[in-house]
């Protein structure tokens, strides 16, 4: 599935896709509030008559992953773990996000069976996404050949991002 933003959903999904995707869900929901809610307002503010647009409202999707305990958080939180493990992230957010009231569409559900993959409902449709291997990802070290390119470079700034702050003192 594609959309007009770029949304993917393939037969594997991994961290760099959730990336892709909520980066799609942010824009989708620019162009909703742009779009849809603004203009309405607008309309409302000067007393225009006009008849209601449904549109769909990603923000239970946003609030998901980069909300306070959603799928950001939660992975964070795991990563600086010392035992943090991938299966135990999908088991946290299962904890945290799985169980829905009846009345709500269920934005997430963890695959029973396969203890490191899970479903979100995306604007654009649901997407399952395997969580191998995205503590690993998630860890922001750099590979020790481009810290010292970095750190020779000849470009001051750059270099001076990567001094070893252990010798400054």
């Amino acid at each position: 599935l594609l959309d007009i933003f770029g949304f993917e959903s393939f037969t594997i999904n991994r961290f760099e896709q959730l990336c892709i995707n909520y980066t799609n869900e942010k824009l989708q929901q620019k162009f909703t509030i742009d779009l849809f809610k603004t203009v309405q307002q607008e309309y409302d503010d000067e007393q225009i008559p006009w008849q209601h647009i449904s549109f769909p409202d990603n923000a239970a999707v946003l609030a998901l992953i980069d909300g306070r305990m959603g799928i950001i958080d939660v992975l964070n939180e795991e990563c600086v773990r010392p035992r943090g493990s991938d299966e135990g992230f999908v088991s946290k957010l299962t904890t945290l996000h799985g169980a829905t009231s009846a009345n709500d569409t269920p934005r997430f559900t963890a695959d029973r069976i396969r203890k490191n993959m899970f479903t979100i409902l995306h604007y654009a449709g649901p997407v399952t996404y395997t969580a191998i291997k995205w503590l690993e990802r998630n860890n922001d070290t750099l590979p020790e050949d481009l810290f010292r390119v970095a750190k020779g470079s000849k470009f001051k700034l750059l270099a001076q991002l990567f001094i070893d702050k252990s010798v400054t003192a």
